[in-house]
């Protein structure tokens, strides 16, 4: 374990200083921030603690029958977008990814969902807590958008933070979301683990319709554990395996395993699967037939393109960003810049090129 001074970096974002904790100390989680300008009521430094990752259950019937036993839980459907932290700093709402980042993007789309949702009021009365939630739509960090949300991005809350780095208790969460008219995930229930045929529907349901999953949270909210559909887990691998080599090893087969258990315990139809497997594999590699690099392409909503240039910068510290055209555009009658750009993985690239031109190479 690493001490603070080894994993504290010292950033900015237009003239709010602040310090990310890039790895996990005996002390603080990865991803947590602190501003050193900025005090909390207490009169501490104001800190938002990293996100606590949360266990997943390869196996649904024994996972939950382990981890909740009698007790009941909660269940809400499992987004795919990426995590964001909203909190009130310097009197501006600033949007946080999991990493410990503040996000140029999200930050200035927080100030749009500031104009339909409560988040001022929010703050004005909670000022100390921390907003956590699924960004989801235009997205910089995901290539793929859920086509039925309309242009944008949109915020999901799925965790109320205190000051202190623990959670409001589901209820709790649920009825300020209502009070301030803030979007949550979808809720779909509290449940035991006698009502397990009716979750198996619901997961079903869900992996019919493309969705990725489910977490439980008991009613302490101490204990959560999420649970991923089939379908969830072979479209990452379709679309992850052209950057295989910029990944870590166990990226693919961690999904085959937890898609094939999901299979086996939901007795679904092996052939219609063996066939879904193939074709993951197949459409994922499809772009080896004319290759010419390893990228993701994004396509992003911005009102500044200041806004872009620090997003630009942001990203590139970790792959190369290319940007590829930039188009005025007009949303709910509001002037925006839509940045079309793409993320290229330099190692898949090299590798797969190496390969494709027949050199050898040890497995």
């Amino acid at each position: 374990m690493k001490n603070e001074r080894q994993v504290v970096e010292e950033r900015s974002f237009q003239g709010i200083r602040y310090y990310r904790i890039s790895d996990d100390t005996l002390t603080h989680p990865r991803g947590t921030v602190i501003f050193p300008d900025a005090v909390d009521q207490g009169g501490h430094l104001f800190t938002v603690w990293g996100f606590p990752r949360i266990k997943r259950v390869y196996v649904l019937d024994r996972g939950f029958r382990r981890f909740f036993k009698t007790a009941p839980f909660y269940l809400e459907e499992k987004l795919d977008g990426y995590n964001v932290r909203l909190v009130h700093v310097a009197d501006r709402i600033l949007a946080l990814t999991r990493g410990g980042f503040v996000c140029p993007y999200t930050t200035e789309w927080a100030e749009l969902w500031a104009e339909h949702f409560g988040l001022r009021e929010f703050f004005a009365d909670y000022p100390d807590h921390v907003l956590c939630g699924e960004a989801l739509g235009d997205s910089p960090y995901n290539a793929q958008r859920p086509l039925e949300l309309p242009p944008g991005l949109h915020f999901f809350l799925f965790e109320i933070m205190t000051p202190q780095g623990t959670r409001l208790l589901p209820e709790e969460k649920y009825d300020l979301a209502a009070r301030y008219a803030i979007p949550t995930v979808p809720q779909l229930g509290k449940y035991t683990v006698d009502q397990m045929d009716e979750i198996r529907r619901l997961l079903l349901e869900i992996n019919e319709r493309g969705g990725e999953g489910v977490i439980a949270k008991s009613e302490d909210g101490e204990r959560m554990v999420k649970y991923v559909t089939p379908t969830s887990d072979l479209e990452d691998v379709r679309d992850n395996l052209p950057i295989l080599f910029d990944l870590d090893s166990g990226y693919f087969t961690n999904r085959l395993l937890r898609a094939t258990l999901f299979i086996q315990e939901f007795d679904l139809d092996e052939e219609e699967y063996a066939r879904r497997i193939g074709r993951s594999i197949l459409d994922g590699w499809r772009i080896l037939r004319n290759y010419r690099e390893s990228a993701e392409e994004y396509h992003i909503l911005v009102r500044n393109i200041r806004t872009w240039e620090q997003l630009q910068e942001l990203l590139g510290t970790r792959v190369r960003v290319e940007e590829m055209y930039q188009r005025a555009v007009l949303l709910d009658g509001r002037p925006f810049i839509r940045v079309g750009f793409k993320r290229v993985f330099r190692k898949s690239t090299k590798r797969f090129r190496m390969i494709l031109k027949g050199y050898g190479h040890y497995d």
